[in-house]
């Protein structure tokens, strides 16, 4: 027994001379790298995988992804690669994806330091840089996840994957403005912030590369599979999103429309790029997209929602209880009809008919051939909200409620000229926007209910402060309201 104790000794003290030279001894040298992120307004994406499987397997693959990940979420100053054999080159493209796939890595820069064996090329560690210090990457993640949930929040088990993808769609867009990037004078306005998922928790403030990422990265979590798509020549972003077994293209930028450059107007999106067929988007129709690059093979051959019932529609779209809702416009006569959609199509009126007003407006896109085209569309100033269990529909010179048994209430007559949005802000309170007009405005739930306790019985009820909707005004609204 003891002699063979002394032999496995002595092997694995041969094994250990044997492996020395080339790990610790190893004649070794240093870089530095740099990744191509989308979070940095890069378009120019090439896909990792086929350059580091033909260096590894498919499965070693997948480890480095997350293990690189995990690194790259614990805001490891540094980690070991060698066990990967990966050379400098694949690598950083297989960096480059981590970074590119999971947008909650917004503090990550695209530079990073490495060091490689002389003799074989394979990276042995490698010193990530952050844009962030540790205090403000903690705080970041914070706003990041809060951000996260209340996305989320919007969705829930009745809805369908199409219904999911259209509520965070418009959810992001009724949201989000796209800044100034060049100033009065010329100078350059652009920032990383603008290009990342976090920019959009942070103050809403995304350009192309942001409202692709956050959607990605939103719908992956309820388990739909999104990419992001890159186009050099268009020097824009979008996505693109399986539903019901097929891809569709999906474009949050183009569909954002706000009525004051630089500034949100809530519950104003198109829907004219959403879930639509490639050769949808290389048309007028689609604002001629081209160019637009993938990781993966997801051709976008269906034209199931080319033609769809949302086409037209520039405001808001619900999904409650499973029926879907939204404002059909009737431009001739500038009106809208709220309709309520079941999972076959069936659909009916709900309420009466609104009026509002219709304006025309127009956009310049350039196509693959670098042709300037005139896109215009039509634009109903009725708009529609969905909060505290009750639609709120702004028209001409009102707003009203219609609750969940078709009821019809007056919440504000009259408002400023034609409303162009309507919203809720963090307070909970419902806010909108008069055509021409910058200002926000707000109605305060609170001094509804304080007006409710200074007036007559005889004329106490207002649709709006009544929270539960039991048809009166008490404690429990107002225990509601506080919270």
């Amino acid at each position: 027994m003891k002699n063979k104790f002394i032999s496995i000794i002595i092997s694995l003290a041969l094994v250990v001379i044997l492996i020395l030279p080339m790990f610790s001894f190893a004649a070794v040298e240093s870089g530095e790298g740099e990744a191509t992120l989308l979070q940095e307004g890069e378009f120019e994406l090439e896909s990792a995988s086929k350059s580091v499987q033909n260096a590894t397997s498919v499965s070693s693959s997948q480890v480095a992804y997350d293990y690189i990940y995990n690194s790259l979420k614990n805001v490891s100053s540094s980690f070991n690669m060698t066990l990967y054999r990966l050379s400098a080159k694949d690598f950083s493209a297989l960096y480059s994806d981590v970074i590119n796939d999971n947008p909650d890595l917004f503090y990550v820069s695209s530079s990073f330091g490495y060091y490689v064996y002389q003799s074989s090329g394979i990276v042995t560690t490698v010193n990530p840089l952050y844009v962030m210090s540790e205090n403000e990457i903690e705080e970041g993640k914070k706003i990041f996840d809060a951000g996260v949930a209340l996305a989320l929040s919007q969705v829930d088990n009745t809805m369908n994957d199409f219904q999911k993808a259209v509520v965070i769609h418009d959810y992001i867009c009724t949201l989000a403005a796209y800044p100034a990037l060049v100033g009065e004078n010329g100078e350059d306005l652009d920032k990383d912030i603008y290009h990342s998922a976090y920019g959009f928790f942070y103050d809403r403030n995304i350009v192309c590369a942001g409202y692709s990422l956050i959607y990605s990265y939103i719908m992956n979590q309820l388990g739909i599979d999104c990419c992001y798509v890159a186009s050099v020549d268009m020097k824009h972003a979008w996505n693109k999103i399986k539903i019901d077994g097929y891809w569709y293209n999906v474009d949050l930028t183009f569909d954002d429309f706000n009525f004051i450059a630089q500034r949100n107007t809530y519950g104003s999106v198109k829907h004219d790029c959403f879930l639509k067929s490639d050769s949808y988007f290389a048309s007028e129709s689609g604002s001629y997209h081209y160019d637009g690059k993938t990781y993966d093979t997801c051709d976008c051959t269906s034209t199931l929602y080319d033609d769809a019932f949302f086409n037209d529609v520039n405001t808001r779209i619900y999904a409650v209880d499973g029926y879907t809702y939204y404002l059909d416009p009737i431009y001739d006569s500038h009106q809208a009809k709220l309709m309520k959609r079941a999972s076959d199509g069936t659909e009916t009126q709900v309420s009466y008919t609104f009026t509002g007003a219709t304006s025309v407006f127009t956009s310049y896109v350039k196509d693959s051939s670098g042709t300037q085209h005139e896109v215009s569309f039509n634009e109903i100033l009725v708009k529609l909200l969905y909060m505290d269990s009750r639609f709120y529909v702004a028209a001409s010179q009102m707003i009203y409620s219609v609750t969940p048994d078709e009821k019809r209430y007056i919440i504000k007559n009259p408002i400023e000229y034609y409303p162009c949005g309507i919203g809720e802000n963090e307070n909970g309170n419902l806010v909108y926007q008069v055509y021409g007009e910058e200002t926000v405005y707000e109605l305060n739930k609170k001094e509804y209910f304080d007006t409710y306790l200074n007036t007559p019985t005889s004329s106490t009820y207002h649709n709006y402060p009544d929270i539960n909707l039991d048809g009166h005004i008490n404690a429990k609204d107002f225990a509601s309201i506080n919270n």
